[in-house]
């Protein structure tokens, strides 16, 4: 059970309580709209991976659900992961099937060589098509075509 304004309600299944004035903690994989208190009975599936609460925090209590300082992404979401069912990723993080969560971005320097790698090769390519120095029909004709 949980108390809200001095009345006590049943605890959702898909929540946690202790009691008193401390109010229902989704359990993992669920998430709770905290724009307005009435909504604290309703909890929802989370479609990823990414819903995790933090029971141990005095936001769960009355007080600090009134209070703006208490982040709903910082309650219930896995590091990275914000806003509705915890579902999107926080800027510098990306989404990754194979971990099912949200991930730091790094800089991959190989990545980075890869790509001025291409863009060297692409812009070498488009000049030599460009000045005719190697006349590309005849090429592609004796290379593909074997004729």
């Amino acid at each position: 059970y949980y108390l809200l304004d001095s009345e006590p309600y049943s605890c959702p299944s898909d929540a946690t309580c202790s009691g008193e004035s401390n109010l229902p903690v989704p359990k993992d994989g669920f998430w709770m709209d905290r724009s307005d208190i009435e909504y604290v009975s309703t909890l929802y599936p989370c479609f990823r991976d990414t819903c995790r609460s933090r029971a141990n925090s005095s936001c769960w209590t009355y007080a600090g659900f009134v209070n703006e300082t208490c982040n709903e992404d910082d309650l219930m979401c896995t590091e990275g992961a914000r806003s509705v069912l915890c579902n999107s990723c926080r800027e510098g993080y990306s989404y990754s099937e194979l971990s099912l969560s949200c991930e730091k971005c790094e800089l991959n320097s190989f990545s980075f060589i890869y790509v001025i790698i291409i863009v060297v090769l692409v812009s070498l390519l488009v000049f030599i098509m460009s000045t005719g120095f190697v006349q590309v029909s005849d090429w592609l004709v004796e290379s593909y075509l074997f004729l």
